[in-house]
């Protein structure tokens, strides 16, 4: 089968994007039991991995670049279009973020996506999939629509196995080469991930410093 249609997780890092993310692929993917985490940069192999997602009827792909104008022409390039084509999703870690207010972009408050325990995230997987469905509803045509599961059942259980991952990915060594070094890509988590904050990232751009960043981006400003 091939998707006719792309979600692209386009948050900067340590913004609940991995958790976004694999919330996205357990309401789309069809193969979402053993489907990874597509993580695409800005690079000449962006095409390619568009395409590749698009003929596994994957739906779902991550990045950290906020080069929408540059996404969008890629998935131009693929389906001969980006109207009705692609939908960004992003969880929002900070105060104001220009990019949100785009018409194909979707900002999630990051407190929105915290939860402690198995009810909350259950109610966190319901939040983000109405969320989703209201959007959605006006972004697609009625037969695209139809052939997006948003199975919330898979959401979670893909959720609490990501979980139990990153609890066995935990050490006592913040760096940045620690970090990347011992990772899962199925679910997109690296060792410390919960917590990151306090790692490595301390020494980094403040979240709103990235959000920032999107303002050259805006549609406006092409």
């Amino acid at each position: 089968a091939v998707s006719e249609f792309l979600v692209i997780q386009s948050a900067h890092p340590d913004t609940g994007s991995t958790l976004l993310t694999n919330i996205l692929i357990g309401l789309f993917h069809r193969n979402h039991e053993t489907a990874h985490v597509m993580m695409v940069r800005g690079n000449k192999h962006l095409r390619k991995n568009l395409s590749d997602t698009v003929r596994s009827n994957g739906y779902v792909l991550k990045t950290h670049n906020l080069n929408l104008p540059f996404l969008r022409d890629a998935v131009s390039a693929v389906f001969g279009t980006v109207e009705g084509r692609v939908l960004f999703v992003r969880p929002q870690r900070c105060d104001v973020d220009p990019q949100c207010d785009e018409s194909d972009v979707i900002c999630i408050p990051y407190g929105r996506l915290l939860y402690e325990d198995d009810a909350g995230r259950e109610e966190v997987v319901r939040r983000v999939a109405s969320v989703l469905k209201e959007k959605m509803s006006f972004l697609l045509q009625p037969r695209m629509l139809s052939a997006l599961a948003f199975d919330e059942a898979a959401a979670v259980a893909r959720l609490k196995d990501m979980d139990a991952v990153t609890a066995s990915l935990v050490s006592t060594n913040k760096s940045l080469k620690t970090f990347l070094k011992n990772a899962n890509r199925k679910y997109g988590i690296h060792v410390n991930h919960r917590g990151q904050s306090d790692t490595f990232r301390k020494e980094m751009k403040s979240h709103q410093e990235n959000c920032d960043l999107g303002y050259k981006f805006l549609s406006d400003q092409k």
